[in-house]
């Protein structure tokens, strides 16, 4: 018997970086998001949604245990606050499907009381009743809706009047259209192109957020690939104002023409090494060869994440990094999606609450964390290393999260996050750079009162 963990063998996209790939990645985007899950439990059962992204047997949390994470959100407001400006923090909800819970509708308006310096988001497949849309329409300030071609027409119909209604409302909205690349590939093309015409923000999504071979990960055709770059590059860098929705009138800077710019001969040093001081944690072992063109691996042409990169789920402008040209372009798609090792300022600008299982994370998807033995997987219920992709928290221990966060800092400094992942999803938007002299300024650009913790000639370099 032996403690040591061995993952499971799982075949990986062969991937080729684009000749010129982003090495950086910023945002003036100041929103800081908490994605808040109230359960497994959804009323759809869609192919490409793993089991362990819903259910239909799960209970349903009730009210008042939902509030009681309120308190939690304001203390950790409170407490990044004292590091970061944000100009607005949303509370989003989703699940499972959190409008088939039946406290929903009380919970949602109770939120709007409780934390009135949160925008109230719902994250929901789109077919609840119109009892429920009228209720919720003068709490939340924004609703994604995620259409699912796998339903039956009558549901279908109904998620479309809920998106023709929401378009008029005073309430923001965006599609999250699923294109499914098998039968109902028609449909989803279709659909985009009637949205589009009516105005509607409409982000066609690539099923599949890993390069893995499975299930999950629709494979698509190359014209079915090329119909997305179309719409892409004709409606991408578009965001349709809807003729209800008051405006934010946040200003958007053009603040990362204010970093300096780097030659290549900078952009090649990495912070994790064996000189690193160590006021923290200590950090990964030198940057690693990532090499997926394994015996295991399999022909990708199909995959899209692997060939299309990653376009902003929230239409966001990402200002990238170009890996030749050293200059900073604006782009809502960024050209690949390796990001493993990169620096990642991701618990600045996420949080994931897992209310069903009493977890917090930085992230949904990334599951990031401040670890040691960075890209190693190991069973987090062993106590053979920590696992760089555990939760930071419990909710009902919340004050554990907080010292967590300020135990990171010695003398003013703290470590950046490093992707424990090769690919990036929802998150991709968040200021990241694969280089460490890159990753210095923009930590130094969007927070204040703390110091990246780097190794001595890496500061030497920043001071010059």
């Amino acid at each position: 018997m032996t403690d040591k963990y061995i993952p499971l063998k799982v075949e990986k996209a062969k991937v080729e970086l684009p000749a010129n790939p982003a090495i950086a990645i910023d945002s003036d985007d100041k929103t800081f998001m908490v994605i808040w899950s109230w359960g497994l439990r959804c009323n759809f059962d869609c192919t490409y949604c793993s089991p362990e992204r819903h259910n239909n047997t799960s209970k349903h949390t009730e009210k008042e245990k939902l509030l009681k994470a309120v308190d939690f959100l304001y203390d950790y407001k409170k407490l990044l606050s004292q590091y970061i400006h944000h100009d607005q923090w949303y509370i989003s909800i989703t699940g499972g499907e959190p409008t088939a819970n039946p406290y929903f509708v009380d919970t949602m308006a109770a939120l709007k009381e409780r934390a009135p310096d949160f925008k109230l988001d719902v994250t929901t497949n789109g077919s609840f009743s119109t009892k429920i849309r009228e209720a919720i329409v003068p709490v939340i300030d924004h609703i994604t809706i995620s259409y699912h071609a796998e339903s039956n027409n009558k549901i279908k119909e109904r998620v479309k009047d809920n998106i023709l209604f929401f378009q008029n409302s005073r309430v923001k909205l965006k599609v999250n259209l699923m294109m499914h690349a098998y039968e109902h590939w028609d449909e989803c093309v279709e659909l985009a192109e009637e949205l589009t015409s009516k105005g509607v923000n409409v982000v066609p999504r690539i099923i599949g957020e890993s390069l893995e071979n499975n299930p999950f990960n629709h494979k698509y055709s190359k014209e079915q690939m090329e119909w997305m770059k179309t719409y892409w590059k004709k409606y991408g860098n578009r965001v349709a104002k809807q003729p209800n929705v008051e405006e934010t009138g946040i200003a958007k800077k053009d603040s990362h023409k204010e970093l300096i710019k780097f030659n290549k001969e900078q952009l090649n040093i990495c912070a994790c090494d064996e000189q690193i001081e160590q006021p923290a944690e200590p950090y990964a072992p030198a940057r690693e060869n990532i090499d997926i063109k394994t015996e295991d691996s399999f022909d990708s042409k199909k995959l899209a994440k692997a060939n299309l990169g990653r376009y902003c789920c929230g239409k966001r402008d990402m200002i990238q990094l170009g890996g030749e040209t050293a200059e900073w372009s604006t782009s809502k798609l960024v050209n690949h999606t390796q990001f493993k090792y990169w620096h990642c300022l991701i618990n600045y600008y996420f949080l994931y609450i897992d209310q069903e299982f009493d977890q917090v994370w930085h992230h949904q998807t990334c599951k990031a964390n401040w670890r040691p033995g960075r890209g190693k997987l190991r069973d987090p219920n062993k106590k053979n290393g920590i696992d760089e992709q555990s939760p930071i928290g419990k909710i009902t221990e919340y004050s554990a999260i907080l010292e967590n966060f300020k135990s990171k800092i010695h003398n003013g400094k703290i470590p950046i996050i490093q992707c424990p992942r090769t690919t990036c999803g929802c998150g991709v938007c968040v200021p990241k750079a694969k280089d460490a002299i890159v990753a210095d300024k923009l930590f130094r650009k969007h927070v204040t009162g703390l110091e990246p913790a780097w190794n001595p000639l890496i500061k030497n370099q920043n001071e010059q």
